[in-house]
């Protein structure tokens, strides 16, 4: 099965609502590896793609960023039968804010012990597929640092939105949600 979705990749950096064209590229490290990463999320693939060639391209060596520095040195944690379900759900959530009236303009749900924009983790689903049987989750015990997902194809890495002692307010709302479906 195939782990990452090349559509799902196309999308997003088509879609990019950043106006900076280098944020919209396949990127290269100077050992070749692509990567993608936009100030919020970084996607790296662990062994060259050709389809990805298709899309736009940053040039071959060109990026100055050392992607490896991004991976957050943390240990595995434990994924918890909620985290299991916003995976399978996230999709529905923005849907499930707005019938409750709720007026969450980043749509904030609580995954992985931190809160993130719910739309960064339905991105998330989609390049890095839905088997997360073989999805692996590193992260601190610090909910501000990023989290770094990892299948046998992508590595990806999450930056949470800071809650300032308001993660509590977004775990249970996703509680809810998830109670709800």
């Amino acid at each position: 099965m195939k782990t990452y979705s090349f559509e799902a990749i196309r999308k997003y950096l088509n879609k990019s609502p950043l106006d900076r064209p280098i944020l919209r590229t396949i990127q290269r490290n100077k050992a070749g590896q692509q990567f993608i990463l936009d100030g919020f999320s970084a996607y790296i693939f662990k062994q060259n793609t050709p389809e990805l060639d298709a899309l736009p391209q940053m040039g071959a060596g060109a990026s100055a960023i050392g992607i490896e520095h991004i991976i957050p040195k943390a240990p595995a944690i434990k994924i918890t039968d909620n985290d299991r379900k916003v995976l399978k759900r996230a999709h529905n959530y923005s849907k499930w804010l707005k019938s409750k009236g709720i007026d969450d303009y980043y749509h904030l749900i609580h995954i992985f012990g931190r809160v993130f924009n719910a739309q960064m983790i339905v991105q998330a689903i989609d390049i890095l597929g839905k088997d997360f049987s073989e999805l692996t989750v590193y992260a601190s015990e610090n909910p501000n640092t990023p989290v770094h997902l990892t299948t046998t194809k992508i590595d990806a890495v999450l930056l949470p939105v800071r809650t300032d002692g308001d993660e509590a307010k977004f775990q249970k709302r996703t509680e809810e949600f998830l109670e709800a479906a």
